[in-house]
This record gives structure tokens, C-alpha cells and sequence, in this order.
């Protein structure tokens, strides 16, 4: 058995270590948190991996991050393995092959290190199990194609994911009690079951996934919306406040009508067009852009200008005359 640790490291060296760890135990990984002030704050970590004939059986305890194997790491460090992760505590996304879903606490699931993946666990303090399988073992006995079967749920909820997921978490809690012999019918019996599982998957996840993305962008909206006077309002604040990363929260906002800066600049200037035409001609054009969060107001009246096609003072103008007529 080996044991990775960070709490017997000085706090500033924690997440340094916390990277080397999973690159060690497992594959060459890109892991990312949500934020630098996180790391301030320590980074309380711990792997426990043991060999099981085989296979590889891992009890893994960490913080909110994201972990991408992209083609840099495979390329560096090429591996034919799969990852099939319990989560036991916590919640994370899990995309590959073009899917995502969102896998909560019970769920089993399959990544594939010869291929590009991602996962982000959203939660700090969060638990999971992951047995590392070879390709030569799993693959045989899989009646679809690898890439469709990744990603996807094998839940507590269904008869074969349950029973999965059970033999997952006796196998890491009982690791150290068999001798070789039985470890070898252990991960024989576990890629049979992992494979007559994988193939009662259903295309279904797509849509937990998707409304999780709706729910969450529905929630940064009202965050952006609450802080707009804040200058400092900027994709990492909001990233951390929502313990994401930040390349998430851009894929959130993809495919909308507004980019999170624009949609945060969109608000400021539609505030302002409304203090413009409600407030008294005394009150400097300068004190409006200030008050929603423009700290340059040569920046603003550029901006303005752009999005209602003339300048902060021409817009009251416009709408005092309009009120008075």
C-alpha cells in the first residue's frame, strides 16, 4: 500500500505536491482549482493506492478542482487504462467522447486514458474510489466500442450499477485481506461485472447534465446581477464563488447571446441608460458609470456610445426631451 499526503507539508507547497501525487498514482493529469486564494488556504489532500493482482484500487480525499487529461499528457505519458471511479462523497462533472454527466455520490463511471477527459469536482471534501483496469483485460469482454461507453452513469439506482458499485467499494475496502490467488478471481469478476454494466447504459445522462448547466448559469446570472457595482467583479470572483474553474464557466456561457464580459457589460450599461433618463441633469455622468462598476469613464462613454449609438450626456438629453414632450 502507498499513501500520498499534504497535510504534513508546509501549506504554500500543498497544491504543488497535490499535482506531482496524481501524475505518480495515476497518469500524466492537469489539475486545476477553482482559484489562487484556494491554494492560500492549504490544500488538504490524500491518495491511498494499493495493487490488487492486476488492477489498481485508490481511495482518493480532496478539494474543489479539475482535472484534465488533454492530448499534451497523453502524448507525455501514454497509457491504456480505464478509470472506473466510485464517487462516494461530493458531486463532479465527467466529460469524454463528447458527453457529460454529472455523477453524485453512489455513481460509477468509466474514463479512458487513451483518449482526452475531464473531470471537475465540484465540491471540496470530496471522496471517490477509482480502480485503474487495462485495456487488454476490459476491452475483450465489451460488446460496443469503447468511446460509447464512457461517461456515462452506472448508478446506484439500477440493478447492475448497484452491484458494481458495491464490489468497487469492497474491493478498496478489503484490498489487503486477500492473497494473490484471490485477488486474481476478484478483478476477473470485476471486469465481468463492469462490462455486463456498461452495456445496460442508456443515452439519458445528457439531459441530467444539461439541466444541472441551466440551473447553474441561472445562478451566476443573479450573481452577476447582485455584484454589478463592484469593479472587481470578474470571471475568476465568480468561478470561485461557485467553485468552479474558470474555462468552465466559460463553456457555460458559449453559444448565448453574451460572453460573460459582455453579458456583466450588457447590465452596467443598461443600468446606466436608466439612472441616465431617471436622474436629475446635476448629477455627473461620471458618478452614474462609478456607481455600476466602470472604473474608467473614458471607457464607458465609449462603451455607452457603442451599445445606444451616442454619448451618456446626448442619451439624458434625448430622454428628458422625450419626457417632457
Amino acid at each position: 500500500m502507498r499513501v500520498w499526503n499534504t497535510q504534513h507539508l508546509p501549506v504554500s507547497q500543498q497544491y504543488s505536491y497535490w499535482r506531482e501525487v496524481l501524475c505518480e498514482a495515476f497518469t500524466a493529469l492537469d489539475c486545476v482549482v477553482p482559484s489562487e486564494q484556494d491554494r492560500g488556504g492549504g490544500f488538504s489532500s490524500r491518495v491511498t493506492s494499493n495493487t490488487f493482482a492486476d488492477l489498481g484500487v485508490s481511495q482518493l480525499q480532496s478539494r474543489a478542482q479539475s482535472v484534465r487529461r488533454g492530448r499534451s499528457e497523453i502524448s507525455r505519458r501514454p497509457s491504456e487504462y480505464f478509470f472506473a471511479n466510485l464517487q462516494v462523497t461530493g458531486r463532479c462533472l465527467v466529460r469524454q467522447d463528447g458527453r457529460e454527466i454529472v455523477a453524485q455520490a453512489g455513481d460509477l463511471y468509466l474514463v479512458d486514458t487513451t483518449r482526452p477527459y475531464e473531470i471537475e469536482q465540484a465540491d471540496d471534501d470530496w471522496q471517490s474510489l477509482c480502480c485503474t483496469v487495462p485495456h487488454a483485460r476490459l476491452s475483450p469482454l465489451l460488446e460496443r466500442p469503447a468511446h460509447e461507453l464512457t461517461a456515462r452513469h452506472l448508478s446506484r439506482d439500477s440493478g447492475m450499477g448497484r452491484v458494481a458499485a458495491d464490489f468497487v467499494q469492497t474491493l478498496a475496502d478489503q484490498a489487503v485481506a486477500f492473497d494473490l490467488g484471490q485477488q486474481r478471481v476478484l478483478a476477473d469478476n470485476l471486469n465481468t461485472l463492469l462490462a455486463a454494466a456498461l452495456q445496460g447504459t442508456a443515452g439519458t445522462d445528457a439531459r441530467q447534465a444539461d439541466s444541472l448547466r441551466q440551473e447553474l448559469y441561472g445562478a451566476m446570472l443573479r450573481y452577476i446581477e447582485s455584484h454589478l457595482r463592484d469593479p472587481e467583479l470578474q470571471v475568476r470572483q465568480v468561478a470561485s464563488h461557485f467553485r468552479v474553474s474558470e474555462r468552465y464557466l466559460h463553456k457555460l456561457f458559449e453559444g448565448r447571446e453574451h460572453s460573460f464580459t459582455q453579458e456583466v457589460l450588457a447590465r452596467r450599461l443598461a443600468h446606466c441608460a436608466q439612472a441616465l433618463a431617471q436622474t436629475e441633469r446635476a448629477r455627473p455622468v461620471a458618478s452614474i458609470a462609478f456607481q455600476w462598476g466602470f472604473g474608467d469613464v473614458s471607457h464607458f462613454c465609449r462603451q455607452f456610445k457603442r451599445r445606444y449609438g451616442m454619448s451618456p450626456s446626448a442619451y439624458r438629453e434625448e430622454m428628458s426631451r422625450r419626457s417632457a414632450a
